[in-house]
């Protein structure tokens, strides 16, 4: 059964439930209750979040205030939450995959680090972008091959 009427109910909700599932709640309300964010079709999706980027590039460089950047960040999180939803891709595990692979890479640039005689603090950032370049392309190679 479609709610009309559902932000309110979870306005009691802030603070007793973790954010992302509760925001996850009201995406999944919303767009039963015909309200898109935005992203009728991939096409407006991909605009919006073109749009949402550029709002916290203009937070980042020009305004520089925390909680502008905090608050584009959070409408950018929206957008994201929202393609999952509509791609049937769980939001909390896409997060869980990522940070799986991230420190996949990150072990992998370490030991790079390591066996050309770096510690992190060390490294000059050439050679250390080099390392997550060679890094990403191993891991890449790996997945491919499974």
């Amino acid at each position: 059964m479609t709610r009309d009427f559902w932000a309110q109910e979870m306005q009691q909700q802030l603070g007793q439930k973790p954010a992302l599932e509760l925001l996850g709640e009201a995406l999944k309300s919303a767009r039963e209750a015909g309200h898109f964010y935005g992203c009728t079709t991939q096409e407006a999706t991909i605009a919006t979040l073109r749009d949402e980027v550029d709002e916290l590039v203009q937070a980042l460089e020009v305004e520089k205030t925390p909680i502008r950047v905090r608050n584009e960040v959070g409408d950018i999180i929206v957008v994201l939450l929202n393609i999952c939803q509509t791609n049937g891709i769980d939001f909390n595990e896409a997060i869980a995959k990522f940070t799986e692979r991230w420190l996949n890479r990150k072990a992998l640039q370490e030991k790079q680090i390591a066996d050309a005689g770096y510690t992190w603090r060390s490294v000059p950032p050439e050679k250390n972008q080099g390392f997550w370049v060679q890094a990403k392309k191993e891991l890449k190679a790996q997945e491919e091959a499974h």
